[in-house]
This record gives C-alpha cells, sequence and structure tokens, in this order.
C-alpha cells in the first residue's frame, strides 16, 4: 500500500521514527521490514543481541537511507520500559510510531507455573506495554501526530482455562487499547489493536505447544493451521496506517471473533478445559 508523505515525515522534512519491541523474530521482524520499506528510521529493542543485530545488518544492507538502531533489553524485567524510555530520551530520539509486539505465553496448570514466569509474562505484556503508551503517547499527543500498534491476541476473545494468565493479559491489552484509542484520536494518535491467532514462529514452543507428527494431535493441528508471520504482519501494518481499531488476521480468525460472542462462556470454558486436559495428559501422547 502506499504510505502517505506526512506519516513518513516530519513538518521539518526528518524521517519519522518507529519503535518496535520484540523486532528479533516472528510478527516483530516482519513489521521492522515493512517499516523500513515504508521509508522509517527505527529503534529496535528485544532480548536477544543475534536477532538484533541479524535484522540490523539485513536492513542496512538495503538500498535505502534510513537508520536502524537496536537496544538490548529484557522487557520483562520491571524497569525494562523506563530504560527503553531513558535510551531514547538520551539520544533525544522522538518516537512518532509505538509498536508493542513483545511477548510470550505460559500454558499449563496455573498452580503449577512458576511465580517467577508468572511475574515475567504480566509484566511484559501488561506493565511495559502500559508504561510505554503512556511515555511516548502523551510526547505523540503533544506533537499532534503518533501511531500506536498494540500486540493482542485472539486469546484475548474468552477466557482459556491452562492459558488463563496469558490469556487475561491479552484481554488486557485489547480492552486497554480500545478505551485509549478513543482518548487519544482528538488529539490526532491513531491506535490499533492487532489481534493474530496462531502464528507459524517460536512462540509456540516457548508456550510449550511443539510439532507432533500424530495428525490428530493438539500440536499438530496448531502447526498445521498457524499463520504465516509475513502475512499476519502486513496485515497489522496496513491496517495501522488506515487507522483501524481493530485488527483480525485471517479468515480463521475473524469467524472465531464474531462466533466466539454467540457462545456462552460455561460452554467455551468446558470444552477448552476437556481439550486441554487431554493435551496434558502424556499417557494420551497427545503433544
Amino acid at each position: 500500500m502506499k504510505i502517505e508523505s506526512h506519516k513518513i515525515f516530519r513538518p521539518d522534512g526528518s524521517r519519522r521514527v518507529a519503535l518496535i519491541t520484540g523486532g528479533g523474530f516472528g510478527i516483530g521482524r516482519e513489521l521492522c521490514r515493512l517499516f523500513y520499506e515504508a521509508g522509517y528510521n527505527l529503534v529496535i529493542a528485544s532480548l536477544v543481541m543475534e536477532e538484533l543485530t541479524e535484522i540490523k545488518n539485513e536492513l542496512d544492507a538495503r538500498s535505502g537511507t534510513q537508520d536502524v538502531m537496536v537496544y538490548q533489553i529484557d522487557l520483562s524485567t520491571p524497569d525494562a520500559a523506563l530504560n527503553v524510555v531513558g535510551f531514547c530520551e538520551e539520544r533525544k530520539i522522538h518516537i512518532d510510531v509505538l509498536v508493542n509486539n513483545a511477548g510470550f505465553g505460559l500454558t499449563g496448570l496455573f498452580t503449577d507455573q512458576s511465580l517467577n514466569r508468572l511475574m515475567q509474562l504480566m509484566t511484559l505484556n501488561v506493565v511495559t506495554t502500559t508504561i510505554l503508551c503512556n511515555a511516548f503517547g502523551s510526547k505523540m499527543r503533544e506533537r499532534g501526530f503518533g501511531m500506536i500498534l498494540n500486540v493482542a491476541s485472539t486469546t484475548s476473545f474468552q477466557p482459556l482455562p491452562f492459558w488463563a494468565a496469558y490469556a487475561a493479559t491479552k484481554s488486557y491489552v485489547s480492552s486497554f487499547t480500545q478505551a485509549i484509542a478513543t482518548e487519544m484520536r482528538p488529539f490526532g494518535v491513531m491506535v490499533s489493536c492487532l489481534y493474530p491467532g496462531i502464528t507459524r514462529t517460536k512462540f509456540l514452543d516457548t508456550a510449550g505447544l511443539h510439532h507432533s507428527t500424530k495428525w490428530w494431535s493438539v500440536g499438530s493441528m496448531i502447526h498445521h493451521f498457524a499463520m504465516n508471520p509475513v502475512k499476519v504482519a502486513r496485515i497489522g501494518f496496513e491496517g495501522l496506517m488506515r487507522g483501524k481499531r481493530r485488527i483480525v488476521p485471517g479468515g480463521i480468525n475473524k469467524f472465531h471473533f464474531y462466533f466466539i460472542q454467540l457462545i456462552p462462556v460455561a460452554l467455551i470454558l468446558a470444552v477448552v478445559n476437556m481439550v486441554m486436559r487431554r493435551y496434558r495428559n502424556p499417557e494420551r501422547h497427545l503433544n
């Protein structure tokens, strides 16, 4: 899609800057490529330096003249968001586009999950996202221009047993994003929420959803129906540029969004609980 020049350049002629968290792999890496192709300077904040180096080298090797800056940081730590803000302020970098893409998931019985991982999950998915939106969103409001893309998930559409904390944090992201989108629009700041479903990235393995050779296993079906991150990122990018408040990529995910609103929550809980209990039972070899 053609990007309007005022979205790429500031009134003084300088390039606008997009800050993308979790830009080292998957959807985040594809978003980095898209923003670079559109003409933005980039600040990419992520955990693994090797991945950051790879995407920086790739983009620097292209014929564009944009700046690509990387910042290695664990965004699941309590001070991470403020450190990102400080990193930008020290270098006098004004963020025009904020993409809160970093996140991870946890599956399994809630009471079996470690407190440390739960704290990291909630910090990354909720606290870091909120603080970055507040810090950079306030500057966008003052300047009368800005865009924010928060990445939620289709898990936010309903409560999910065995995904309890993860689904709840993504529900927060969804609700929070829709609310601030209404607040910020009068100030010229567009806020969108992207709802990826199952996507073919290493997120699945991190969450414990490993590929299986058994066709009817949960793991096998999840990997089979997973969307390509390139397509998800493209839909998210274009939706943000068009000012869409809710961006749901893919036909299956759209069907999920509308269909789930017709189903009683009690039935959803019962079905998901049954499926996940079978998946978690090693005697059934469903992984």
